[in-house]
């Protein structure tokens, strides 16, 4: 008679926090894809930060995060542009100090609403590093850290 594995558990892993940890991705992501800046900026703790090597500057603030992405989000919307962030090989590692590492690699697709182009096109190839705490009893993301694979390692 068949008896049941236990699963196999990397020593330090939790999974209901990798559990946890995985829908707040899902639910955080899909809030973006879908074109909610509110929803997906509450994914940030309220001093939270966004840097990437695409860009020149981290950004700083929930707020600012949220205004930036509006903008950003609405420009998309306006080309008819439909974007899905593919989260994968996500790792999760809990400090001593109680926040989280989340490290994961992140492709980009995106399609043309009616575009007779061929249909969706890989857009982005990233690795994306979290720092999340809680906040409000809710996981937020400290600090983000994108790194797009087309452009040279941003100097941290």
């Amino acid at each position: 008679m068949p008896t049941a594995q236990p699963e196999v558990v990397t020593p330090g892993t939790d999974p209901r926090l990798r559990h946890e940890v995985e829908e707040f991705y899902a639910r955080h992501f899909q809030a973006g894809d879908g074109g909610d800046p509110v929803a997906w900026a509450a994914g940030f703790a309220r001093e939270g930060t966004f840097s990437s090597n695409a860009r020149p500057e981290p950004v700083t603030g929930r707020q600012v995060i949220e205004a930036a992405v509006t903008r950003m989000f609405a420009d998309r919307a306006a080309r008819g542009d439909v974007h899905r962030h593919m989260l994968t090989q996500l790792t999760v590692e809990q400090r001593p100090d109680g926040l989280l590492l989340a490290r994961a690699y992140v492709l980009v697709v995106s399609t043309r609403r009616g575009a007779d182009d061929g249909g969706p096109t890989l857009l982005a190839s990233t690795v994306c590093e979290d720092v999340l705490t809680r906040e409000d009893g809710r996981l937020r993301i400290l600090s983000r850290h994108v790194d797009r694979d087309d452009l040279p390692p941003a100097a941290r």
